[in-house]
């Protein structure tokens, strides 16, 4: 019985340890999910924000009167400038989160693994022999 109960301790410290850390994973990759779903959304805007004021200033760089003043010219170009380089931290922001969120799935689904391998291997289920005796 101490032998049991032993096992039975060893065994569920390593089940409970695998549903605890299958629980926060769950937690923290539907928030991942969630925030990557706003991330998204928002660079979208701006991408297609953006892409619009670029087809404008090409536009009016392509006529001859399109700006008033080189100044004015430097000072647009330089604005989409920085709107690029805002876009482009933001589109890390988010490759860095799908990366993070991604791996966190794979742990998941190995814990997930670990756990079914573990149940596999304390349940004990007997098969009935081979017989020669017809029933």
């Amino acid at each position: 019985q101490e032998t049991i109960a032993r096992f039975y301790n060893s065994y569920n410290g390593k089940f409970t340890a695998l549903e605890e850390r299958a629980e926060t994973l769950k937690t923290q990759i539907e928030s991942n999910r969630k925030e990557i779903d706003n991330l998204t959304a928002a660079y979208n805007i701006e991408y297609d924000s953006l892409v619009a004021a670029v087809d404008d200033f090409n536009a009016r760089a392509s006529q001859p009167n399109g700006f008033v003043s080189r100044a004015q010219f430097d000072a647009e170009r330089a604005s989409l400038v920085a709107r690029q380089e805002e876009l482009d931290v933001s589109y890390r922001e988010l490759s860095g989160l799908i990366d993070t969120t991604n791996a966190l799935v794979e742990e998941y689904n190995s814990n997930v693994t670990q756990i079914g391998d573990l149940y596999d291997s304390v349940n004990s289920r007997i098969e009935k022999p081979d017989s020669m005796i017809e029933e």
